[in-house]
C-alpha cells in the first residue's frame, strides 16, 4: 500500500470538525491533489465511523468526470487519508452567491452534468442524499464534480430509506415527514431546487424557522420568476412535485427539450469515445452505449517511462490496474489518466468541424478529389502521369472533405443521419450503408416505381486523405433528387451551426 511518502504537502486548504483537507503534489507525476486527513480520535461514535467507510466503498468504484475522484485511501493507527481529485475552482455556491444568477444556457450546461452524474451513481444503486452548491466543485475548465458523498447510501431492491438526512432547504417532502422513500426520487427533488436556485440566485423554499419552510416544502409552494423559460420552468415543476410518484424521474429529465438542448458531446456519448481517439473504439461505443473495461495503452506506456517503473512485468501491471489495487502503479495510472481526458473532454466540446462537399469522378479503383490528385482506396496518392493513364468515366460520385479528427467525424456522421431519419448497418469498418427508415426496395417481377415512398439508399465510406478525411457516398438505390436531396441535407447537419473555413474553392468536374 502506498504512503504519503508518495505526495509533496503543499499548503492546507480546509478543515472541519474530525478531518482536514491539504493541497499535494504527487511525485511521479507531478499532478496536484487533494488529500483529506480524518482523525480517528476525532471519529467518536460507529455511526460517523460507518459513513466514512461507505463513502470510500462507493467512490472507490466511481470513475465519472463530474463526480469527484478517489485514487487512493491510506489507513493508519491514528488517521484515515483520502487521495482524491484536486478540484480548483472552489465550490458551486461561492460562484453563486459572487455572480448571482447564472445565465440559462450557462445553467443548464451545469445542470447537464450534475444530471449526468447522478444517472451513473443511480445506475450503480447509490443514492446521494445531499445534492447542494456546497457539495459541487468547479474545475479549472468550469467543469462540476460532484462530491461529498458521506450521507449516500447504496439502493436495494423492496427496501426503503428511512433516514432523515440532508440540508433542510434542499430536502424532500417525503424525507422531512419522516416516511420511508426511495432514494432515487429524493436526489431529482434536491437537483429540482438546485436548478431553481442557479436560474434564480435565491432558495425556492427559505423561511426564517424551521416550521414555516417544512410546511412550505411539503406543501410545494414556491414562486417562479418571469424570465425564467418555458422549459425550466415546466422542468423544475416536474422535478419539485411533492408525490414522489408522480415526480419526474432522472431518465425522464434526460429526454426533456430544455435538458436535451446543447448537450455536450463528452455527455450525449460515453465515456469510451472521450478516451478513445480511434474510430472502432468510437464504433463499438455506440454500439454497447457503455464505458468499456479495459487498458489505456496511451497511458500506460507513459507510467512504464517513468523510472520507478522500468524493469516491472507489463502483465502484471496490468493486472493489478485492472483489479484496482491500491498501489503506486495504479495511482499513478489513475492520476494520469483524469488529467488527460480532462484536456480531451474539452477538445472534443470544443473542436469545429470543417466540411467541404467534392464531387468526384471514380477511374478504376481510383477516385479525383477536387483537387485533382487520385486517391486509392488504400489512402495512398499517385502521380501526376499516373493519373493520365486512366480513362474518364462519367460515373459521378459525390461527397464531403472533412478537416476533423477521425472520431469527432463519425459522432458527427451518426448524429447527423440520425436527425434525417436514417438507419444504417456497417459493410465493414469504415463504411456503412445507409437507409432511410422505412424505405422499401423495387420487388423483382412487380410493376412497382424504382423508389417507394420517399427513401433513399447509399454507402458511406471514409477514406483518409493527407490531414483530412473525406466522406465517399455512392447512391445504391432510390431516386437521383431525392438522393442529392438528401446529401445537401447531410451537408447541412454536418456543419451544424460551426463556422465553416474554407480553404480553397470547390472545383467541380
Amino acid at each position: 500500500m502506498s504512503t504519503l511518502t508518495h505526495y509533496k504537502i503543499i499548503r492546507p486548504l480546509g478543515s472541519g470538525s474530525f478531518a482536514k483537507v491539504v493541497l499535494a503534489e504527487h511525485n511521479i507525476t507531478k499532478q496536484k491533489v487533494a488529500i483529506k486527513i480524518i482523525k480517528r480520535n476525532k471519529v467518536q461514535d460507529e455511526n460517523s465511523l460507518r459513513k466514512i467507510e461507505r463513502e470510500i466503498k462507493i467512490l472507490q468504484g466511481f470513475h465519472h468526470p463530474h463526480i469527484i475522484r478517489l485514487y487512493e485511501f491510506i489507513e493508519t493507527e491514528r488517521e484515515i487519508l483520502l487521495v482524491m481529485e484536486y478540484v480548483p475552482g472552489g465550490e458551486l455556491y461561492s460562484l453563486i452567491e459572487r455572480n448571482g444568477r447564472i445565465p440559462e444556457k450557462q445553467a443548464r450546461e451545469y445542470f447537464q452534468q450534475v444530471i449526468s452524474a447522478l444517472s451513473y451513481c443511480h445506475e450503480r444503486k447509490v443514492v446521494h442524499r445531499d445534492i447542494k452548491p456546497e457539495n459541487i466543485l468547479i474545475d479549472e475548465q468550469s467543469f462540476l464534480k460532484l462530491g461529498d458523498f458521506g450521507l449516500s447510501n447504496f439502493i436495494r431492491d423492496g427496501i426503503f430509506l428511512k433516514t432523515s438526512c440532508g440540508s433542510p432547504n434542499y430536502a424532500a417532502p417525503e424525507i422531512i415527514s419522516g416516511e420511508q422513500y426511495c432514494g432515487p426520487q429524493v436526489d431529482v427533488w434536491s437537483v429540482g431546487v438546485l436548478l431553481y436556485t442557479l436560474l434564480a440566485a435565491y432558495l425556492p423554499f427559505d423561511e426564517n424557522n424551521i416550521p414555516a419552510l417544512f410546511a412550505k416544502i411539503k406543501a410545494g409552494r414556491f414562486n417562479v420568476p418571469h424570465y425564467f423559460s418555458v422549459g425550466a420552468r415546466d422542468l423544475i415543476r416536474r422535478m419539485l412535485n411533492t408525490d414522489p410518484v408522480s415526480r419526474i424521474t432522472i431518465k425522464q429529465i434526460m429526454e426533456h427539450p430544455w435538458y436535451k438542448a446543447n448537450i455536450p458531446l463528452h455527455l450525449k456519448y460515453t465515456e469510451a469515445i472521450v478516451d478513445h481517439d480511434r474510430i472502432v473504439d468510437c464504433l463499438g461505443a455506440l454500439q454497447a452505449n457503455r464505458s468499456r473495461k479495459e487498458i489505456f495503452e496511451e497511458i500506460f506506456n507513459k507510467c512504464l517511462e517513468f523510472p520507478e517503473f522500468q524493469g516491472l512485468q507489463k502483465e502484471q501491471l496490468k493486472q493489478q490496474v485492472l483489479a484496482k489495487k491500491q498501489d503506486s502503479f495504479t495511482v499513478t495510472y489513475h492520476i494520469l489518466l483524469d488529467s488527460t481526458l480532462k484536456v480531451k473532454r474539452k477538445l472534443l466540446n470544443q473542436s469545429e468541424i470543417n466540411v467541404e462537399p467534392i464531387f468526384q469522378k471514380k477511374v478504376g479503383i481510383f477516385m479525383i478529389p477536387d483537387d485533382e490528385t487520385i486517391v486509392s482506396s488504400d489512402c495512398t496518392s499517385s502521380t501526376e502521369s499516373e493519373k493520365s493513364n486512366h480513362p474518364m468515366p462519367h460515373n459521378w460520385v459525390f461527397g464531403f472533405r472533412c478537416a476533423i479528427s477521425a472520431i469527432r467525424l463519425v459522432i458527427h456522421l451518426f448524429e447527423s443521419l440520425k436527425s434525417l431519419n436514417m438507419e444504417w448497418k456497417f459493410l465493414s469498418e469504415f463504411e456503412i450503408r445507409v437507409r432511410s427508415v422505412g424505405f422499401e426496395e423495387q420487388k423483382v417481377g412487380e410493376d412497382l416505381p424504382k423508389y417507394v415512398g420517399k427513401g433513399v439508399k447509399f454507402d458511406i465510406k471514409i477514406y483518409k486523405f493527407n490531414e483530412s478525411f473525406i466522406l465517399d457516398i455512392k447512391k445504391v438505390d432510390g431516386m437521383e433528387m431525392v438522393y442529392l436531396d438528401t446529401c445537401a441535407s447531410l451537408y447541412k447537419k454536418l456543419n451544424g451551426s460551426v463556422p465553416i473555413v474554407r480553404k480553397r474553392s470547390i472545383d467541380i468536374y
